[in-house]
């Protein structure tokens, strides 16, 4: 079985950053977004006694047992974060390796890392 999620980018016209503490605790927020046509993507196979993650764009993997305690050591810390989530919420019995890619580079400011993290969890659940 393959599963896979995508998530649209967006571009910010006006007011990026407004939203995030502390800038809009103190002064409110306003931001004007839309998505485009470009993508992010999680690709799941499950099964496995294993997590394993791989990023196309970074060119990096992890992996790591079922029962193991992840490491957060700046590699591939979102998806790892995103995994370990629902491994404490019993939601994972077992491993899978999921492949990310975005149509974006990293950095862009095309909220990549959002939207990565939204496919990755549309594939898990």
């Amino acid at each position: 079985m393959l599963i896979r999620a995508r998530a649209p980018l967006r571009i910010s016209f006006c007011g990026g950053g407004t939203d995030v503490p502390p800038y809009c605790d103190e002064r409110g927020g306003v931001v004007l977004s839309a998505t485009i046509n470009r993508y992010a993507t999680a690709t799941v196979v499950p099964g496995g006694k294993s997590f394993r993650v791989r990023s196309i764009d970074y060119d990096q993997s992890v992996s790591y047992g079922v029962d193991d305690p992840f490491v957060y050591d700046g590699q591939l810390d979102l998806a790892k974060g995103v995994i370990d989530y629902f491994r404490r919420q019993e939601k994972l019995t077992e491993g899978f390796e999921v492949t990310l890619h975005n149509d974006a580079p990293p950095g862009s400011g095309l909220g990549s890392s959002s939207a990565v993290t939204v496919a990755l969890v549309s594939a898990i659940v």
